[in-house]
């Protein structure tokens, strides 16, 4: 969709893949724009996102950590899953403390994703 201002979104099925088009991200007001599109992105029916973070050189996660967890909340309040992939060192491990999950790579990230939603189907 073209409508996104600060995001690159890419549908596989029923999986957005999300990236960020400044690769330079501490501005407060910046961080606050990428949460609400986002959410808004969430609210389209989007409820498993893959955060590639591959093209970040920066972000600041004192500002950003509030921003992620409202994010992570909101995702598994639809049901859904959210996970980062390529992700800038210092930021995975606040990530992994937090309870979010982390691949390498977006394949890997995609086949974990993969066997979550058949997982979830098999129990339905």
């Amino acid at each position: 969709m073209s409508s996104w201002k600060r995001l690159k979104v890419e549908q596989i099925g029923s999986v957005c893949i999300v990236s960020f088009n400044p690769t330079w991200i501490a501005d407060p007001v910046l961080i606050r724009e990428i949460g609400q599109e986002l959410t808004a992105l969430l609210a389209q029916e989007n409820r498993s996102l893959l955060i590639d973070c591959s093209e970040l050189d920066h972000l600041n996660t004192v500002l950003s950590k509030s921003m992620l967890s409202k994010l992570k909340e909101e995702v598994i309040a639809a049901g859904g899953a959210l996970l980062f992939f390529q992700v800038l060192k210092g930021l995975d491990v606040w990530l992994k403390e937090k309870g979010f999950i982390v691949r390498e790579s977006r394949e890997q990230a995609l086949d974990f994703l993969e066997a979550e939603i058949q997982a979830q189907a098999s129990v339905r």
